[in-house]
């Protein structure tokens, strides 16, 4: 998978299969769903039920902590009652930092054993070092002697490990070489990885954590373009580390594991919330659910996951020459985040919008009808702290045009602006005619198609000379923007796009906001971009 290709469609990375006991992953297999007991491992009872009620609730993998070498003997006796249980095909993983001797002994219990590059068998001491080349690798073969034993057990026993990287617990080695930083994090396991691959052992998972999902997003794209230039193409276990519990942690798990996956990346998922292990499931599988239908609907089923990985060694040619290096055809870094420059506009006299400013918030009513409702909705205590910006009412005529108005007017809010949703019914000269004397700001917002290019100079020139602002909503899947946004200039105007019929935005509409700015940026154009979740834009599991 190209970070290029994902512009505009997503496109699964092809990786080899790693099997954690009978249950596959990468490959084409489907996204895999874990998640973690939060038991004292010791307390086998309580550690067996704690698993079981992760399996009926739909848990594929389930990791156990094996903190010393009497936790990861437990694991026999977790395995052998969770078997009888009737869940012989759950594969477990134990979770070792420290101890190798704990990983030792675990191998011969569990499927797949998952260790963090940055502690086993290093101590943190906080350590201010300059490693000379020699110092390195006296490490490496210290690291070598430590970490080989596991491997070839490992490899006997055919079972796989997951080199866990977390951004919090990098070793000194790492810290003074690299710094706390994604690129860090990657070389942290790739040191691992090397020493796995010279006793043949190809059973491999990689994850790359942090609680900030910028720092995991650039992390994973860094490693994949570091794999795939290697022909390393193994499978990725995906996750925000403490992400929390209610929305918070919903939505940092979604920021970070959903960006990943709408690059095609990802193979198995945990979402880590600080709630009963069991609420986790259900987040992820909606979010592998989402991912797989992208995938499925950009591709089609047997391309999904690109071609066979090379016979034998199974580790064949990366999936793109391109890989996850920058694309020079929009700018676009994927290592770095760097907010894009856009002209300051003033929404209100409260309210302002640009690169200094944070992201504004539009609420949408259905109809005229629904205002009423709307406004006793975003009246409510629980939206004290993030109240609305925007408020759009769709209209389809001039006396519609007039009802909106005299709501807004109503409203006395200061800080809030109003939004109108133009019908493609209305005329330039009917939508002049009801807001020319208006002397706050409006914001419009028109749909316009391919052929309606000088409709769009005309909306946009009316709402100059009356000190008001057109939002132009485009298709996409046009390519004569660039030419008219040259032409028409930022004064004025945001772009954004709310569907279309286009299979463009109703597969992946952030591969489809990344088109228009494909043809912003070639325009030199600095307009704001108003990002939409409308019902077109909305990726719903089982959609196409």
């Amino acid at each position: 998978m190209s970070y290029c290709a994902s512009r505009t469609h997503t496109i699964r990375r092809r990786t080899v299969e790693v099997m954690a006991g009978a249950v596959g992953l990468g490959a084409q297999n489907p996204v895999r769903i874990q998640s973690m007991t939060t038991s004292d491992t010791q307390d086998v009872a309580a550690t067996v039920r704690q698993s079981i009620a992760l399996a009926e609730a739909g848990c594929e993998i389930i990791r156990i902590t094996a903190p010393n070498v009497p936790a990861a003997r437990c694991l026999q006796d977790i395995r052998a009652q969770f078997t009888a249980a009737g869940f012989g095909h759950i594969p477990l993983v134990a979770d070792i930092h420290f101890l190798p001797t704990a990983a030792m002994e675990a191998i011969e219990h569990v499927e797949k054993v998952r260790i963090n590059p940055g502690n086993y068998a290093d101590k943190k001491k906080f350590a201010v070092k300059e490693y000379t080349d020699a110092d390195y690798d006296n490490e490496m073969q210290r690291l070598h002697q430590a970490f080989s034993p596991l491997v070839l057990r490992a490899r006997a026993l055919g079972r796989s490990l997951r080199l866990g990287t977390n951004h919090g617990s990098l070793s000194d080695r790492i810290m003074n070489r690299y710094g706390d930083t994604p690129l860090g994090m990657v070389e942290s396991a790739l040191e691992f990885v090397r020493i796995a691959e010279s006793h043949g052992f190809l059973g491999l998972v990689l994850s790359m954590k942090s609680s900030n999902p910028k720092v995991v997003i650039q992390a994973y794209r860094l490693l994949v373009e570091r794999m795939d230039a290697a022909h390393r193409p193994y499978p990725l276990h995906l996750g925000v580390t403490e992400a929390g519990d209610g929305e918070d942690g919903r939505i940092k798990s979604a920021i970070g594991i959903g960006s990943l996956l709408l690059d095609g990346l990802g193979d198995t998922i945990r979402v880590s919330l600080t709630e009963d292990s069991v609420y986790e499931i259900p987040v992820a599988r909606a979010l592998a659910d989402k991912a797989m239908s992208l995938w499925t609907a950009a591709s089609g089923p047997a391309q999904a996951a690109g071609p066979e990985p090379e016979a034998g060694r199974g580790l064949g040619p990366p999936p793109s020459a391109c890989a996850f290096r920058p694309c020079a055809a929009d700018g676009i870094d994927p290592f770095r985040f760097v907010r894009r420059e856009s002209v300051p506009v003033e929404l209100s006299p409260n309210c302002r919008a640009g690169v200094e400013q944070p992201p504004r918030v539009i609420v949408r009513a259905g109809s005229i009808a629904a205002w009423p409702e709307t406004l006793r909705q975003l009246a409510s205590p629980a939206l004290k702290e993030t109240p609305p910006e925007g408020l759009l009412v769709p209209v389809a005529s001039g006396e519609e045009i007039d009802t909106a108005l005299a709501q807004f007017a109503a409203i006395q809010s200061p800080g809030w602006f109003p939004v109108l949703e133009l019908s493609a019914a209305l005329t330039a000269a009917e939508v002049e005619s009801k807001i020319e004397n208006r002397k706050s700001k409006v914001l419009l917002v028109r749909r316009f198609t391919a052929g309606e290019t000088a409709l769009f100079g005309e909306f946009l020139a009316l709402a100059r000379r009356h000190g008001h602002l057109l939002a132009a909503d485009l298709d996409p899947a046009e390519t004569a923007w660039s030419d008219v946004l040259r032409a028409l200039g930022d004064e004025d105007l945001i772009l954004t796009l709310s569907g279309f019929s286009n299979p463009a935005v109703a597969t992946h509409a952030t591969g489809a906001y990344r088109a228009l700015l494909t043809q912003v940026r070639a325009a030199g154009s600095r307009a704001p971009l108003w990002i939409r979740n409308t019902a077109a834009t909305a990726i719903r599991p089982g959609t196409d």
